[in-house]
This record gives structure tokens, C-alpha cells and sequence, in this order.
């Protein structure tokens, strides 16, 4: 006990002591209660859980957001029924943390009252329950956040939970928020398609490659590595030429994953000016296992970036071409220690 019989908070916390911190929650002084609720959260007191959902209640709205932060610290699903309860609070900062309690639990029963909850009257609200329902994931949840992309305030949190719950039926929405003014937004729908792969989204993609914003270009290429629809590979050899290097070399990690024989663009990429773009480029070649690309792989060992050539030799080993054993031989007194363990892989690949 403190001075005139007030818990010492902070030697209670000190002391990892839950049942004092506990018995503080009663106490009457509003900023004792709060500091109590903030203490057992940082503790993660799941035997406190209990106490705090009752402080969720509390007369003192500093005091419930403490008990709501506590709550998502300590993330215990028995919460659930409370923390719903408190996204109805007249105070916007214990809604928010309540929203993100529910989303870190992830119980998909507090899904309708997120829901409802983004169409809360404030905005930071309704931001907060699009990322809680895109983290619980539950794809009941699409049709909602699907709406929420007309929410301006709204739609950059929406795409991107779009993109973690991964149901195929957001993807014409998502497409149509490709051409967003907010970069954050149409950035965050090329990803979201990426992670969705609905290849009725390819056209849309195809088209985003020519966006002016380099970020939004480098996501439709990976959206359309991973959909893997062979109709994106003239686009995608197109934008080899791209003046960005994470762009080119985006376009070249997918071409890789697509594997449509396209080794001429991609041979000529080994000798981009950005050594980022030139591996992706020797990745590629050896995924789609271009034999024609052999020469230009074994010229690419003598790089200067150790990189370029480590996956050279990992791409030369990919391919399974024994006419590429001298210069992986070579290879073994590489200056750089992956440089040569790259080439040992591969050797032991080709004389395996």
C-alpha cells in the first residue's frame, strides 16, 4: 500500500503482483484503476481477464481504455462477448482498441458487430474494424468489406483485408479500385488480387502495369507471377523495359513463375545496369529451365555483383546442363563463400 492507504501501482507492477493489481481495479481513485488495468496487460494476466472485462464497465473512460488495451495484450478468446460489448462505448479510443482485441483473438463470433461496426460514425472506428475482420478472417466478412471500398477514409484498410481473408469474390471489386487516386489504395489492391490469384483479374493487372506509380506496376507484375496465366506474358516481357529496376525485375521473377518459354527478353535482362534485376532475371531462366540460356548464365559466373553470380550457378544447376561444369568448377574459387557453395550444389546436381 502507498501513502494514505493507495496502492503503490508501480511496486505492485514491479512485482508482477496480479492479485494486488487486481484488487486496484476497485480502487477508488480513477488513475490508480487505470494504471492497475495498464500493468496486468503488460504483465498478460490471463487469470486478470475476468477484472478487466468488468473495468470495461467502468464509470472512468480512461479506465476502460486501459482495460481494452490490457485485453488485447493479453488476447484471451473469454474476452470476446465484453469486447464486443465495448464497441458500442461512447468513447471513440475504446472502440478502436476493442476492434483490434477482436481482431488479435480472431473469434470469428465478434465478426456481425465489426461488421456493423464499420459503419461507425468515426472514421478511425471503421479503419480499425476493416483490419480486425481482415485479421480474423472469415470470409463472411467480404461482402461488407466489399462495400467498405466506397468508403473513402476506409478503402486502404479494406484492400488489404480483402487480401488476407483471400475469397475469390472480392476480386471485381478489387479491380476496380486498381485505377484509385490514392496510391496507398490501388497499391494495396494489386497486392490483395496477388495473395487472391483470381486470374479474371489478369486484363486488369496488364493494364495497372502501365500505372504511373512504379509501386502499383511492381504489385501487378507479382499478382500476375503468382495467378501464372500465360496471357500476361507479352505485357510482362514489356515491362523488362521498365524504368524502375524493382518493376523489371518483378516482371522477371514472374515470367519465372509463369515459365512460358520467353529466354531471349530474359537473356538480355542479365545484362540490366541494376544487379537486382539481372538475378531475377537468372532465377527466372533457371525456373522456366531455358538450355539456350546456358552461355549467357555461365558469362554471368564473372559478374561483379556476387549475387548475380550466385544465382547464375543456381540457376545452371536448375537447368541440369553438364556443358556448364568447367565454369562451375571454376567457380569453386569464387571469392565469395555462397558464390561457391552455389556452385557446389549445382556441380553436385550435374555429376549427381
Amino acid at each position: 500500500m502507498g501513502i494514505f492507504g493507495k496502492p503503490n501501482v508501480a511496486k505492485l507492477a514491479a512485482k508482477k503482483d496480479v492479485k494486488g493489481l487486481i484488487k486496484a481495479l476497485k480502487d477508488k481513485d480513477g488513475f490508480v484503476r487505470a494504471y492497475a488495468a495498464w500493468a496486468l496487460g503488460e504483465i498478460g494476466a490471463k487469470s486478470a481477464v475476468t477484472p478487466l472485462t468488468e473495468a470495461l464497465k467502468d464509470k472512468d473512460k480512461y479506465v476502460r481504455e486501459a482495460a481494452a488495451r490490457a485485453l488485447t495484450r493479453i488476447g484471451d478468446k473469454s474476452a470476446v462477448p465484453a469486447l464486443i460489448e465495448a464497441l458500442k462505448d461512447e468513447y471513440g479510443f475504446v472502440r478502436w482498441n476493442a476492434a483490434g482485441a477482436l481482431g488479435k483473438i480472431g473469434d470469428k463470433s465478434a465478426v456481425p458487430a465489426l461488421t456493423e461496426a464499420l459503419k461507425d460514425e468515426d472514421g478511425n472506428m471503421r479503419w480499425n474494424a476493416a483490419g480486425a475482420l481482415g485479421k480474423i478472417g472469415d470470409k463472411s466478412a467480404v461482402p461488407a468489406l466489399t462495400e467498405a471500398l466506397k468508403d473513402k477514409g476506409v478503402r486502404e484498410a479494406a484492400v488489404r483485408s480483402l487480401g488476407w481473408i483471400g475469397d475469390k469474390t472480392a476480386v471485381p471489386a478489387l479491380i476496380k479500385v486498381l485505377i484509385d487516386e490514392d496510391k496507398f489504395v490501388h497499391w494495396g489492391a494489386a497486392e490483395a488480387l496477388e495473395a487472391i490469384s483470381g486470374k479474371s483479374a489478369v486484363p486488369a493487372l496488364t493494364e495497372a502495369l502501365k500505372d504511373k506509380d512504379g509501386d502499383v506496376r511492381r504489385s501487378a507484375a507479382g499478382a500476375l507471377g503468382k495467378i501464372g496465366d500465360k496471357s500476361a506474358v507479352p505485357a510482362l516481357i514489356e515491362a523488362l523495359k521498365d524504368e524502375d529496376e524493382d518493376v523489371r525485375g518483378g516482371a522477371a521473377w514472374a515470367l519465372g513463375k509463369i515459365g512460358e518459354p520467353v529466354v531471349p527478353p530474359l537473356i538480355e535482362v542479365l545484362k540490366d545496369r541494376s544487379r537486382v534485376v539481372c538475378r531475377d532475371a537468372a532465377w527466372a531462366l533457371g525456373n522456366i529451365g531455358a538450355k539456350s540460356a546456358v552461355p549467357a548464365l555461365i558469362e554471368a559466373l564473372k559478374d561483379g555483383n556476387e549475387y548475380v553470380r550466385r544465382d547464375a550457378a543456381w540457376a545452371l544447376g536448375k537447368i541440369g546442363d553438364k556443358s556448364a561444369v568447367p565454369a562451375l568448377t571454376e567457380a569453386l574459387k569464387d571469392k565469395d563463400e555462397n558464390v561457391r557453395a552455389y556452385a557446389a550444389a549445382a556441380l553436385k546436381k550435374l555429376q549427381g
